[in-house]
């Protein structure tokens, strides 16, 4: 993030390996130097222009994506089931008969994401992604890459000056001034990086419009005291683990015997039971329609009163009972 030549477009460009001329330095993934031919292979580069066939459908412009990029080790009703299952994903099936020239800029953006989600690339570039979108669009366009990238891929982008809402979504930034690293870290932490230095963020105000102030020395020169607090993107003391929704699932199978069971299975195992069981304990007690119990006579109000509103201040009030039995009698009554 950045404001107009600040060097977005360029650091994107030498990163997601599009120009590499004119440029030195190491680029390292994972504390490994990059092999540009598999990383090109790994990521996919959405440029600021939607490069599409304007004469074509959204169903045809997936269909050429599908062939060109999956091959024939796929087969035909593979492709169209990954064709269908992106296009939903995208908000686009109801589009696929149209021509691609008739589309709207936010529809524009969602085609091309998708025409390189085919071959499923573990790390997306974008240049400037809301670039000629409204409010709408721009929004969508973000919460789309947002749970793309709780998807477990890696999403980067580059954008000018984000609302709030936007802003909110990202994970990290890197926010750039003069060709250097401004911030790097989490974005809800860059208000806190700020008061650092005695700029305060007025209370209610977009945190990505006031850093951009900042850096065009609207509040003073602080530009080379961040980037050297920041230690020009080496420091690491703003950013944070971020977990993701997992696609992958394994599978338990083939268990005979209770002992054969990982120890530490068997205690969530336990611990699972005992919930449960104290779920249903609870529900006997408080639940199947109970009347309400006594509030003495100096209370003038009792929260809690009524048995419904307990559960739901312990979060129990849609807990089945009988569900929530079965485990507790599994576990303690006598085994043969």
């Amino acid at each position: 993030m950045g404001s107009s030549g600040a060097g977005k477009s360029t650091l994107l460009n030498v990163l997601a390996g599009y120009k590499t001329g004119h440029s030195n330095g190491t680029i390292l993934i994972n504390g490994q130097p990059r092999s540009l031919n598999k990383f090109r292979k790994l990521s996919r580069y959405i440029m600021q222009e939607d490069l599409l066939q304007p004469n074509m459908t959204v169903l045809q412009n997936m269909k050429i994506a599908a062939h060109l990029k999956l091959g024939t080790t796929v087969t035909p009703a593979e492709k169209r089931r990954k064709i269908e299952e992106i296009m939903s994903m995208l908000r686009l099936a109801k589009t696929k008969n149209t021509m691609t020239s008739c589309l709207s800029g936010g529809e524009k953006k969602r085609l091309s994401i998708a025409l390189e989600l085919v071959s499923d690339p573990p790390i997306i570039f974008l240049d400037e992604p809301t670039t000629g979108l409204d409010d709408v669009a721009s929004v969508q366009c973000i919460s789309l890459l947002k749970m793309i990238a709780m998807g477990g891929r890696t999403v980067i982008c580059s954008i000018h000056t984000p609302s709030a809402r936007i802003f909110s979504n990202f994970d990290h930034v890197y926010i750039m001034a003069d060709g250097q690293c401004a911030y790097a870290g989490v974005g809800d932490d860059v208000v806190q990086f700020l008061s650092t230095l005695n700029l305060q963020c007025p209370t209610h105000y977009n945190p990505a419009d006031f850093v951009i102030e900042v850096l065009n020395r609207e509040y003073g020169d602080y530009t080379e005291r961040m980037v050297m607090t920041m230690e020009n993107g080496r420091c690491y003391r703003w950013n944070k683990p971020v977990s993701c929704y997992k696609t992958n699932y394994a599978e338990i199978t083939n268990f005979r015997r209770s002992n054969q069971i990982p120890i530490l299975i068997r205690i969530a195992m336990y611990f699972s039971y005992i919930r449960y069981g104290l779920e249903g304990l609870v529900i006997a007690i408080y639940g199947s329609g109970r009347e309400g119990m006594f509030c003495p006579p100096e209370e003038i109000f009792c929260e809690i009163r009524y048995p419904d509103e307990l559960l739901k201040q312990v979060g129990m009030e849609s807990v089945n009972y009988c569900f929530g039995l079965l485990p507790f009698y599994a576990e303690f009554l006598p085994r043969p």
